[in-house]
């Protein structure tokens, strides 16, 4: 009897400290994925999410997703705490702008105060800047929270993959093939909803390219309209930073705060009524190009089509890009500037590394770069001086076409292959780097179509300089007409299930209606509820304060109603101790106690 009370008693124990675990799924309000940067803020404003809510959901991506893909360096071990301040500043005195709280992944070759700026090489590991670069700073100053920093090409070299130390960011839309560079990661990080927007950089092709490949969009803002401070040079004379994003409507809301303008307030589906696009036959399968895939070309000439239904008119011009101006793009590339402006900015910064010099001798990429020029002597040197004419010369090459042709715009395919597998990558027909670049003109990129193997395909438009708001208006217009030609990545889903009466709810809120399986196990709520709609419903010509006094009521039950299902969901996946478990347990428990005790008793009796 003694050995079989012990036996049960230890089983009991363990089962009560070691308790089965029931893994509960995760669940939200809305799918986050579906939201525009708008979408979620009203979100907030309804009581459907908080921020702390909005970053859980995000970090849970980022660590499902991140590593897969191979787009993310460093993830901000703050970044909860700071959309916990966010919420508690909303409730106090609301929000400081449409980015507020809200996760935004920057590049690794731009400054972010408490993050290492690694450019992709493990040896600027250490290099942690002393201040935000003034991109990164408008956004924060907006209370936008960087959630992490982006897998980028190694120093920004390359356009045909994102290669580093940290791996190689593999297309959102299909593992194996490319996400093009240097500026992979953000776009694949917006891809696949793991930020709402993104900064990149851009020296020939960084921002635009990657964007298209991905199904994202990004602006090469005007040449110095953004400042350069706080951001790992690679060409000084061609680099900017520019924003990425999942939609025109969000690009525009991360332009507004980065240049100080109010342009999303401007966007207007009908802007292509009455446009002027100059079509660049050379680049676009027209006119014998033999290098453009017959599928980007199909797909480009079904975008005119579309754009000339809304009204726009289309102009085909043959003199932009010709043999006299071929060469200008490659021969003004001042990647020998490198050396001088990473001496400069490295000072900044708390690397071990103090000199370009230093890096060099542990990357032998570098080595034709590592020539030991001063700032001073790039900046007064000859070779500038004419690679610095010749620009002028093809900008005012450029403008004379658009003014003769009296276009609006220029428009051409961004690449002239489809994306390719990683592998194959490097044969790429690029159009992103032939004009912007070596202009300073403002370039935007958007996708226009999916090829037949689901991947994207990219469209381009360049307008004069300074004129960065037009070219959002437009892109705007061309994305509406658009509308449902791009679809998503399919391989990476919502994480979280959203439960079917908060559908209905969300659905709802705000109607008249009323599902009152809906508030199961509220019944008082459900009551006051039914007991005021049915006042209203039997007084309809009543006028009084009573009527009005009513309505409040129901407004304020109906937010009620909402908060109640909203407070019972689990934001982030977590291992819940069954509740039967415990009642299980803790019944036996005092049984077994109880019996133990009447046996003891019986015993002393017998004694």
């Amino acid at each position: 009897m003694k050995r079989w009370i012990a036996v049960v008693s230890t089983l009991l124990m363990l089962f009560c400290l070691f308790p089965t675990r029931a893994k509960a799924a995760t669940q939200a309000p809305v799918d986050i994925t579906d939201l525009s940067i708008v979408e979620l803020q009203q979100a907030v404003d309804n009581g459907l999410l908080t921020y702390e809510t909005i970053m859980v959901l995000f970090l849970e991506r980022l660590e499902a997703y991140g590593t897969e893909y191979e787009c993310v360096i460093t993830v901000n071990d703050t970044a909860l705490d700071q959309a916990r301040a966010c919420d508690v500043q909303y409730q106090q005195s609301g929000r400081t702008s449409l980015l507020f709280g809200l996760p935004i992944v920057v590049k690794d070759n731009i400054d972010v105060v408490g993050m290492p700026t690694t450019g992709g090489t493990q040896l600027l590991a250490d290099s942690y800047p002393a201040e935000n670069a003034p991109v990164v700073q408008a956004l924060l100053d907006a209370g936008a929270i960087v959630v992490a920093k982006s897998n980028m090409d190694l120093l920004a070299m390359q356009a045909s993959r994102s290669e580093s130390d940290y791996g190689t960011v593999q297309n959102a839309y299909q593992i194996g093939y490319s996400s093009y560079g240097s500026s992979g990661g953000s776009a694949v990080c917006l891809a696949l909803s793991l930020c709402v927007g993104a900064l990149g950089t851009d020296t020939n092709s960084s921002l635009r390219l990657p964007a298209v490949a991905n199904g994202v969009v990004a602006l090469r803002p005007t040449k110095g309209s953004l400042s350069q401070e706080g951001i790992l040079p690679y060409d000084y004379e061609r680099d900017t930073a520019g924003p990425m994003a999942r939609s025109m409507e969000d690009l525009t809301v991360l332009y507004d705060l980065l240049a100080g303008t109010d342009c999303v307030q401007d966007l207007d589906v009908e802007v292509l009524d009455g446009l002027t696009v100059g079509v660049v036959i050379q680049l676009c399968g027209i006119d014998g190009d033999l290098y453009c895939d017959e599928e980007v070309s199909a797909c480009f000439l079904e975008l005119l089509e579309l754009l000339e239904e809304q009204g726009a008119e289309v102009v085909y011009l043959d003199e932009v890009y010709t043999a006299e101006y071929a060469d200008i793009p490659s021969a003004t590339m001042s990647g020998w500037t490198f050396a001088a402006y990473f001496d400069q900015y490295i000072q900044g910064t708390s690397a071990s590394i103090r000199s370009f010099a230093q890096l060099a001798q542990g990357l032998r990429v570098l080595a034709d770069y590592n020539n030991g020029y001063t700032v001073q002597e790039v900046e007064s040197s000859n070779y500038l001086a004419w690679q610095t004419q010749e620009k002028e010369e093809y900008r005012e090459h450029l403008l004379a076409c658009m003014d003769e042709a009296q276009v609006d715009v220029l428009i051409f395919s961004s690449m002239r292959n489809r994306v390719m597998e990683l592998e194959d990558a490097s044969a790429l027909y690029n159009n992103t780097s032939l004009f912007a670049p070596v202009t300073g003109f403002p370039e935007l990129s958007l996708p226009m179509g999916m090829d037949s193997d689901g991947l994207p395909m990219g469209v381009e438009l360049l307008a004069g300089a300074g004129e960065d708001t037009l070219l959002l208006q437009i892109g705007y217009g061309i994305e509406q007409a658009l509308e449902g030609a791009v679809t998503s990545p399919e391989d990476a889903d919502s994480l979280y299930e959203i439960p079917e009466a908060v559908q209905e709810l969300v659905s709802w809120y705000g109607s008249e209606e009323i599902e009152s399986s809906l508030l199961t196990g509220e019944e008082g709520l459900l009551t006051a509820y039914e007991s005021i709609g049915d006042w209203l419903e039997a007084s309809p010509s009543y006028e009084g304060n009573l009527t009005v006094r009513a309505q409040e009521l129901l407004e304020s039950l109906r937010q009620a109603w909402l908060n109640v299902l909203i407070a019972r969901l689990q934001p982030v996946e977590v291992d819940q101790q069954s509740t039967a478990h415990w009642w299980i347990g803790g019944i036996v428990l005092t049984g077994a106690g109880t019996g133990g005790i009447v046996w003891w008793m019986r015993r002393r009796r017998k004694c």
